[in-house]
């Protein structure tokens, strides 16, 4: 198992303390829907998690397994705008992200000079099984309305570079994601997709949305933010409502 586990953890913003003392844990596969209304912390709380704000004291209030990584989909993606859809969102440095890239990348200009390569690409992927990844990463880009994968993501839209940010969170290795607002600039279709694709792909979420009927169906616990503390319910949204 690996959980993540928050241990007396405060946080100040200037004169204000946004959480006093607050503990929980998050489990493997848990999907946690954070609530509370602006000026809560929501935000905060997933930026002090994933390491982008500091938390007050000198002792970390976070514990968890040695290389516990976490994946975060902010509110606006920071990239290196020369790099293209597919270096962005295989960014990953597992052997297996790597191979997938070159192949994708040997795939979209092929030429007989470099079959050579390409078969030994594909006869590596074959040896680490990474097929099934490949295919999840053709399934997850295509979903997302990602399709000239050599586009530089300084020359998207601010829509097209969320979801380039979202592919490359979902296809991260990451043992937890964190996303803010994941269905912003997603069509009724793309949401239902990301819907299931959460509640079917085993991932470990804590999530912040606006989207009663997202939280309801992929939540299966709720933290709400009042008053400098956490509250923890069973559940999804209709659950915390009754």
């Amino acid at each position: 198992m690996s959980d993540f586990i928050v241990e007396h953890l405060t946080k100040s913003v200037g004169d204000k303390t946004v959480f006093r003392d607050i503990s929980f844990i998050i489990h493997d596969f848990d999907r946690i829907g954070i609530i509370g209304v602006n000026g809560t912390g929501k935000t905060t709380l997933l930026d002090v998690i994933s390491g982008r704000l500091g938390f007050d004291g000198d002792v970390s209030p976070f514990s968890a397994k040695n290389g516990y990584k976490i994946a975060y989909l902010t509110q606006e993606p920071e990239f290196d705008d020369e790099k293209t859809i597919l270096d962005t969102v295989l960014s990953s440095d597992l052997r297996e992200m790597t191979l997938i890239k070159t192949y994708e990348t040997l795939m979209a200009n092929y030429d007989e000079a470099n079959q050579d390569k390409l078969e030994k690409v594909m006869a590596e992927m074959d040896s680490l099984d990474a097929w099934a990844i490949e295919s999840e990463v053709k399934t997850v880009l295509t979903k997302l309305g990602l399709e000239d994968l050599s586009q530089k993501v300084g020359d998207l839209s601010g829509g097209l570079r969320r979801r380039v940010q979202l592919a490359q969170v979902l296809l991260n290795d990451a043992d937890l994601l964190l996303l803010d607002e994941p269905t912003n600039h997603l069509d009724i279709d793309t949401i239902a997709w990301l819907t299931n694709y959460l509640k079917t792909s085993k991932k470990t979420v804590l999530f912040i949305t606006h989207d009663r009927y997202f939280l309801d169906n992929v939540a299966t616990r709720i933290f709400e933010l009042a008053n400098s503390q956490l509250t923890e319910y069973q559940g999804n949204y209709q659950d915390y409502v009754r």
